[in-house]
């Protein structure tokens, strides 16, 4: 079960006070309309986990790094991962999907780190190139390269 603690909300708050000027300024450009700008990712092993995204997806360094919380920047959006109590058993309505160059690479490279395939590298009607995996903890990632652009 998530629990929320005073801890937590403050770490939250100093670190959307700490978001880049960039990000913010592509906030403000953006006037109403509505932009993804983080995906937490709950897991029981937070570190495992980050560790398997930062290497599967060739990520640097995380951002942040406290003891409730492991973030990356990643352009203008963010990534974080965070501790309950339990694993979800099967994937949930929504999937973190991260644009990638070299699809068939990333591909067998989260394989290899333990996730299981659930779509092969698939090229889409509209020509960009899909692929899908459950991480070590069962949460849906998704894989896109864009052909179009």
């Amino acid at each position: 079960m998530l629990r929320i603690t005073l801890k937590g909300m403050i770490v939250f708050i100093l670190f959307m006070l700490a978001t880049p000027l960039q990000a913010q300024d592509q906030a403000d450009k953006a006037g109403d309309q509505t932009s993804l700008y983080t995906i937490i990712i709950y897991t029981p092993q937070m570190k495992k986990l980050a560790k398997f995204y930062q290497e599967g997806l060739g990520l640097s360094s995380p951002t942040i790094t406290l003891d409730n919380h492991i973030g990356y920047w990643l352009g203008s959006n963010y990534v974080g991962f965070e501790p309950v109590d339990e694993i979800v058993k099967n994937p949930g309505g929504i999937t973190a999907w991260f644009k990638v160059e070299n699809i068939n690479l990333i591909f067998e490279r989260l394989i290899d780190l333990g996730a299981k395939p659930q779509m092969e590298p698939t090229p889409q009607p509209y020509g960009d190139i899909h692929a899908t995996v459950l991480d070590p903890h069962g949460n849906l990632l998704g894989l896109i390269k864009n052909t179009t652009q």
